[in-house]
């Protein structure tokens, strides 16, 4: 598997997080390969409230299940889902609408949104990040921009909603999903305290926080035990150097990511998680996994739900499987299944 061919070359979490991708875009890669072409959504541009800008993409999924439903109303899906991607300034473009296979809207139509990090170009492939994105890359910008954005949406969907004035009778209430992708699971898993959110999806992620996730990866491959002392003595300085680059990464992205308890706020949310992740993942440790469900029992928080797919990496392909549309149909029956979830 790529994940693991590359994992002894590593010596950085940057560079860990880089194999993110490239096991995201192989397995979307491997997913086309089996479907007919497709029209792919075309990017466009999210001005924030301070000028800056990002650009988005939008899937809508309508199935065969649908047929009575109006013309009109397709239009309009009561089903959202808001996608965080994961580490990286690769655009998500070339991958959709790939990657999603799987969940089609077979049981009720469903919208797709996905804001990308600020200076992210449509055609972006990751290969150099930009001086601009890496200094706009740290928690606190994803979490201002994507909460602005959500709201935003779905500010502009009430009023396309009620324009409509749909009639068609409702048997489930709204679903409104945050969907977060290996780094991108850490916000989500934040944003959910924040916004009148249903559902949560986490791809290929833990729970665990940034930093804990680092100090446990060093502990058991020693070629990163120098670049998670070199995370240490930056962050433990008297009087750091807030312009350094640490892995490729800025100061602010490793302060403000020691902070990040993605496990505490889901908890604390205390509404519907799915986590998806592969059984041979690096980055996702079972064991963590495990705990997590510990930490849910223990709190006697009956909301988790974990898929553990086996022999897979970061991107849910084993050697002679791609699990990753088979998580995206378990996602939408998950969804199907949860009656009565209210958003609040």
């Amino acid at each position: 598997m790529l994940l693991l061919a590359l994992l002894s070359l590593l010596s950085s979490w940057n560079a860990l997080a880089d194999v993110t991708v490239d096991a995201v875009a192989d397995t979307a890669v491997d997913a086309a390969a089996d479907i007919a072409a497709v029209v792919r959504p075309v990017a466009q541009e999210f001005r924030f409230q301070d000028g800056g800008a990002a650009i988005f993409y939008t899937l809508d999924r309508v199935g065969g299940r649908v047929p009575s439903l109006p013309a009109d109303s397709m239009s309009q899906p009561d089903h959202l889902v808001f996608v965080i991607a994961g580490a990286g300034c690769r655009s998500m473009g070339s991958l959709l609408p790939d990657y999603f296979t799987g969940l089609d809207g077979e049981r009720f139509p469903i919208r797709i949104l996905i804001l990308q990090k600020r200076y992210i170009a449509p055609r972006a492939d990751g290969q150099h990040c930009s001086d601009a994105f890496v200094e706009a890359d740290h928690p606190s910008q994803w979490l201002a921009d994507q909460r602005e954005f959500i709201e935003r949406q779905l500010a502009l969907h009430l009023q396309q909603q009620q324009k409509q004035q749909q009639q068609r009778r409702r048997d489930q209430h709204s679903r409104i999903v945050l969907m977060g992708i290996s780094e991108g699971a850490e916000p989500a898993s934040l944003l959910a305290l924040q916004l009148p959110v249903s559902h949560v999806v986490l791809l290929s992620h833990s729970g665990l926080a940034p930093l804990n996730l680092y100090r446990q990866l060093a502990a058991d491959y020693p070629h990163m035990r120098e670049g998670w002392r070199v995370v240490s003595a930056a962050l433990s300085a008297a009087q750091p150097d807030q312009a350094q680059r640490i892995h490729g990464r800025s100061w602010r992205y490793w302060s403000e990511s020691a902070r990040v308890q993605p496990s505490s706020a889901l908890l604390a949310w205390n509404r519907p998680v799915l986590i998806g992740a592969g059984e041979a993942d690096p980055l996702v440790p079972v064991q963590a996994l495990h705990a997590l469900q510990k930490q849910f029992a223990d709190a006697e928080n009956p909301h988790l739900t974990v898929r553990i797919f086996p022999d897979a990496d970061h991107g849910l392909r084993s050697k002679n499987r791609n699990y990753l549309p088979d998580f995206m149909h378990q996602i939408e029956l998950w969804l199907d299944d949860a009656h009565g979830i209210e958003t609040h």
